[in-house]
């Protein structure tokens, strides 16, 4: 079957294929997209390669999910090594870094990028015109593999020394990307122990109503922060580079959400206390030291008892 367009994507960068899907489908275009086409049971990498043979413009969702994606780039070096390189559109979702592999080979392509470029109607008339001129650019795979050819390299050894490349490429750009990810981990790392020692020294500095609500977003800051460094961390899980990131985090977390937990508890313990006084004497300011040791309370998280105290003193 021919088609139009073939949506490379990585699974994460659903959302995004789906917003083109829908775009090419207002504009009267066909693609193939794998999670509608591939049948089960079928060979993978062949009904893949006959798709991108059959469609005339190759679009890659591009980002941080699918430079991962082995899947992903396995489909990128095939339309780079049988399609001519005005047909093949990267098309850019996230800032992320490229790898060196696949910035080299996207050199002589149209790249498109999200923040300056909408897929209405930008990327479907780049779309459109690669459709229009399906002769523009070169097959860059296969002039390599011709000039390969010419020193005497046959076609076997050439796709094995291409591999290589990739692969060798591939190394450096996933090294490079773990050092710069190691180096926003322990960022993260450091602004929360920033944030936990500002904390203290606001604690030591007064204890006041106003210091304390400060102290508690300082730390509530300070969990994002954790939490932050955690999901960097769980990108490598499995991976290589998993014991660059040997700082412990889970037990800084731990520590930060007991002092939450723990402040909670004197709070919202003072905000009965002094619910139970109002009631018995009808003070006004006692009333008002209840409200304010339950918003302190509900600052560090939802509780429904504070919840209807506070609206009982509201009314």
């Amino acid at each position: 079957m021919k088609y139009d367009v073939f949506i490379s994507y990585s699974r994460r960068d659903s959302e995004w294929a789906e917003k083109i899907c829908g775009a090419l489908t207002r504009a009267g275009l066909t693609f193939f997209i794998d999670k509608q086409e591939i049948k089960g049971g079928s060979e993978f990498t062949d009904d893949i390669a006959r798709a991108i043979d059959g469609s005339t413009v190759f679009v890659l969702v591009a980002g941080k999910s699918a430079y991962a994606s082995k899947f992903v780039n396995a489909e990128f070096l095939y339309a780079f090594n049988h399609k001519r390189s005005g047909t093949i559109i990267p098309y850019l979702v996230d800032s992320s870094p490229m790898p060196q592999n696949l910035e080299l080979l996207m050199g002589p392509m149209n790249q498109l990028n999200s923040r300056d470029h909408s897929i209405e109607p930008v990327l479907v008339d780049a779309v459109k015109y690669a459709i229009v001129h399906p002769e523009a650019g070169t097959v860059s795979g296969r002039k390599v593999m011709k000039k390969w050819q010419k020193w005497g390299i046959g076609s076997a050894v050439a796709l094995i020394l291409a591999a290589l490349v990739v692969f060798a490429l591939n190394q450096v750009s996933s090294k490079s990307s773990a050092m710069h990810d190691l180096s926003r981990f322990e960022a993260y790392l450091h602004q929360s122990d920033s944030l936990v020692i500002a904390a203290d020294r606001m604690k030591d500095a007064a204890n006041t109503l106003e210091t304390t609500g400060e102290q508690i977003a300082s730390l509530k800051q300070a969990l994002l922060c954790l939490d932050s460094s955690e999901a960097v961390r769980k990108d490598y899980t499995g991976s290589e580079f998993v014991a660059l990131f040997n700082q412990d985090a889970s037990s800084r977390r731990e520590a930060v959400q007991s002092r939450l937990d723990s402040m909670f508890r004197a709070w919202s313990y003072f905000a009965k206390e002094s619910y139970d006084l109002y009631r018995m004497t009808k003070r006004e300011s006692e009333a008002k030291n209840a409200l304010q040791c339950i918003d302190l309370a509900l600052s560090i998280h939802p509780d429904s008892e504070m919840e209807t105290i506070k609206n009982k003193l509201s009314i």
